[in-house]
């Protein structure tokens, strides 16, 4: 058997594009008249963008493609090749965090531990089959741990059914509400003032252009989904672990308790403190919780506990 990785256009493809136009753009307006005694300043910043872009493309350049066969473990990046044999693992921790210098932020990773001491890290963002991979690299890491030869050549991938479930009937009275004041918190009164500004704008200048108003309802949009999707609020009970959504109301994820195989606690990308839900098939999913307040967390963080489930906390509930 063998698993070859897939491509995923993830955020760091985003950031690098951003940062190619935006220095484009300032390269372009530096050989135009630019404001009064504004040059130095303009080639200063033209000078970072274009270094911080160049320091991302090297980073994305060196994100291997994965090969597992029964043999071991197969990198290749555009300027490297590596051959990992089962034999040279000492361990496999498959879920954790890694901060990545590229994107200034801790991302979700597989860690390899060799005999050597030295480590590979897995980014599982940046494959689309990440799930897949996840589900190998267990099975892989516990023949390791029990001191038994790795053998995938039969091996099936195991949960290939769809776990997180949006659409089921739940009729589970025992279930407990995390939603803190979902209406009146920091985002939610974000989202109030933007819109209210906005739509006083749109008054004002439709007078003279009908299409003025129209337009700047793009931005309001915008606000209320970014920031909406922030607003999620949670129930948990023995059996179901349910996330909605305060304003984008039509979300609903319900998720089987036995199907959870890790509860994340962070506050990513500088967003809201969030849950990230890992499955028993690998699957991630990110739930910010903007509404809740810290007392929330602490009771759901102890709820996930008393229900036997692994607890990642980088919050420091």
């Amino acid at each position: 058997m063998m698993l070859k990785s897939k491509f995923r256009f993830h955020g760091e493809y985003i950031a690098a594009i951003f940062l190619a136009s935006f220095a484009s753009f300032l390269t372009f307006s530096y050989y135009s008249p630019p404001p009064p005694n504004a040059e130095g300043i303009l080639l200063i910043v033209i000078i970072v963008l274009w270094g911080t872009f160049i320091y991302s493309l090297i980073s994305i350049l060196k994100i291997p493609r994965i090969v597992i066969s029964k043999d071991g473990i197969h990198l290749k990046a555009i300027n490297s090749s590596r051959q990992i044999l089962w034999s040279d693992i000492k361990s496999i921790d498959i879920t954790g965090k890694k901060r990545v210098a590229s994107t200034m932020s801790g991302e979700e990773v597989s860690k390899i531990n060799l005999i050597d001491n030295s480590v590979i890290y897995f980014r599982s963002e940046c494959y689309k089959n990440s799930p897949q991979i996840r589900q190998l690299l267990y099975k892989a890491g516990l023949m390791i741990s029990e001191n038994r030869q790795v053998n995938i050549s039969n091996e099936i991938l195991f949960l290939e059914n769809k776990i997180e479930k949006k659409n089921v009937f739940y009729d589970d009275l025992n279930l407990l509400k995390y939603s803190g004041i979902p209406f009146l918190n920091f985002n939610a009164l974000i989202i109030y003032g933007f819109s209210i500004a906005m739509i006083l704008l749109a008054f004002e200048k439709n007078a003279h252009n009908p299409y003025v108003g129209l337009i700047l309802m793009l931005p309001i949009i915008t606000f209320y989904l970014a920031l909406g999707f922030q607003l999620h609020y949670y129930f948990l009970s023995d059996k179901f672990f349910v996330v909605k959504n305060s304003f984008l109301f039509w979300i609903k994820h319900v998720y089987e308790v036995d199907n959870i195989f890790e509860v994340v606690f962070e506050t990513p990308y500088k967003m809201s403190n969030s849950i990230r839900i890992i499955t028993k098939d690998f699957k991630v999913k990110l739930y910010p919780g903007g509404g809740l307040r810290m007392k929330h967390w602490r009771a759901l963080k102890k709820h996930f506990s008393s229900l036997g489930i692994s607890v990642r906390d980088e919050i420091g509930i």
